[in-house]
């Protein structure tokens, strides 16, 4: 018993620890970044049933996968400079809708054309999850726990995302490709609803003390570079990012098409084997 309430007590303990605010907007935006990956993992599954669909190599829809994880790097600078400045929870909804609508047009596209549409335009759903998202949770809680809030956030999305493997495997095998993207579409589109009604955009600065509350200066484009050039830590993590366009390569499709190719793995198969990708790419 005594062993029972010192482990009620850590756990209020530690939700007191988190301000005000509580576990409910971390919870809630965990689950939105999780699920908007689910079209991600899906359509890297799912690969060798759409190339047979279409009709192209293996080469060609790679590229089309390598699309939508290009956009957020091309357009997160501006994305986030419309965060700083708009309301971020209905910017959040808006680009989890948006994304599920993609999602839905990947799953109907009736020909190629509409395919690559859907892929590009997808990535501006998960501009969130690299810009808005963090600048929400930043301001939800106080700067004593950003690191765990942080570390959950994103160990968290991501083991919540292993699921769209198995998920879109299963559903596919029984279904066909095109339903299993209309499926898991619809979480985003519930988790979205619920970050409307339940989520309150938080004052600027609120969590690091700022006098008035959001009062910090807000510099031009060009000279929030100039300040941010001068730290010379920042400077070599630059040279260090040019490494990162790797991550736009696709592993996902790759995987799945040699499986497809040299094994003949089912759907069920390859999203099982996406998802212990995940796992070690998790615990990594």
């Amino acid at each position: 018993l005594m062993s029972a309430s010192n482990r009620l007590r850590s756990g209020r303990t530690a939700l007191g620890d988190l301000g005000p605010s509580g576990l409910l907007p971390l919870a809630v935006i965990i689950a939105l970044a999780g699920v908007q990956n689910f079209d991600l993992v899906a359509f890297g599954v799912l690969a060798p049933d759409i190339r047979h669909t279409f009709h192209v190599s293996s080469g060609t829809i790679t590229v089309i996968a390598s699309v939508t994880a290009a956009v957020p790097i091309a357009f997160a600078v501006f994305f986030g400079y419309y965060g700083d400045r708009r309301n971020r929870i209905h910017l959040s909804v808006v680009a989890a809708v948006f994304w599920g609508l993609t999602a839905l047009l990947t799953g109907l596209a009736p020909v190629l054309s509409m395919l690559i549409v859907a892929r590009l335009l997808g990535g501006v759903g998960l501009l969130s999850g690299e810009t808005v998202y963090p600048s929400l949770l930043s301001d939800y809680y106080p700067p004593r726990t950003h690191g765990s809030v942080f570390g959950a956030y994103r160990a968290g999305g991501q083991a919540l995302a292993l699921l769209g493997g198995p998920l879109a495997g299963g559903i596919a095998a029984i279904t066909g490709w095109r339903f299993a993207f209309v499926i898991l579409a619809l979480p985003t589109f519930v988790l979205a609803a619920l970050a409307y009604r339940l989520l309150v955009e938080p004052t600027r600065g609120q969590s690091a003390g700022l006098t008035p509350p959001g009062a910090e200066a807000r510099g031009s484009l060009v000279e929030s570079y100039r300040r941010i050039r001068s730290v010379a830590s920042l400077r070599r993590i630059w040279i260090a990012a040019f490494l990162f366009g790797g991550g736009t390569i696709p592993f996902t499709t790759i995987l799945s098409n040699f499986f497809k190719d040299v094994y003949h793995a089912g759907d069920t198969t390859r999203g099982l084997l996406t998802g212990l990708y995940g796992v070690g790419g998790l615990v990594g």
